[in-house]
């Protein structure tokens, strides 16, 4: 069992893409729960160490206009516990040397979930939500980050969990997963 606390997930060594090496299990659309993405051999690995990686990746990011250099993004998922409010964090820096445009299909950035041991959804932070159907990017410009988070009240809720993070790009999301432990009352 992991200490409550910090547990960082990062990509798998070479490329963003292999985070999502399961197209069947993908996000649908942003009301449907989420699983894993990270096979199940590396899950010990995960809590324990920060799997660091140069992950590029053309069809996440592109230069952009006039930028010199290439783009390198290095996600991140980090979970906090404090209590029983939960604390999670996606975020991706540009370890490039230009600026990277980010594209997204609609007003959506990002979605986060928490989920049993078993893989049941206990929460989904999207499942309410409407997002306008437009188009959009962001940018990130070498050596910076984006930063995406949010907050869930665990009350009723101890043990091991496991929690996922997802940035919606349009042509290949960003998913990462840990487990992390809500201590008991």
């Amino acid at each position: 069992m992991h200490a409550p606390g910090i547990l960082p997930c990062l990509c798998p060594a070479g490329d963003a893409r292999r985070c999502n090496a399961q197209p069947d299990r993908h996000l649908g659309p942003s009301t449907e729960p989420f699983r894993a993405i990270v096979p199940h051999s590396w899950k010990l690995l995960i809590g324990v160490v920060a799997l660091v990686s140069s992950c590029t990746s053309t069809d996440e990011a592109r230069p952009a206009a006039g930028s010199a250099g290439e783009v390198s993004l290095v996600p991140a998922f980090t979970v906090r516990v404090t209590g029983q409010t939960v604390h999670l964090e996606m975020r991706i820096a540009n370890g490039g040397g230009g600026a990277a445009v980010l594209a997204f299909p609609t007003s959506q950035r990002y979605d986060f979930a928490v989920m049993t041991e078993a893989g049941d959804t206990l929460w989904l932070w999207s499942r309410d939500m409407m997002f306008a159907q437009a188009s959009g990017s962001e940018t990130i410009e070498a050596g910076q980050e984006l930063n995406y988070g949010v907050t869930w009240d665990a009350t009723g809720h101890t043990g091991l969990l496991r929690a996922a993070g997802r940035v919606v790009l349009a042509v290949r999301p960003i998913e990462l997963e840990t487990e992390f432990e809500v201590p008991g009352s």
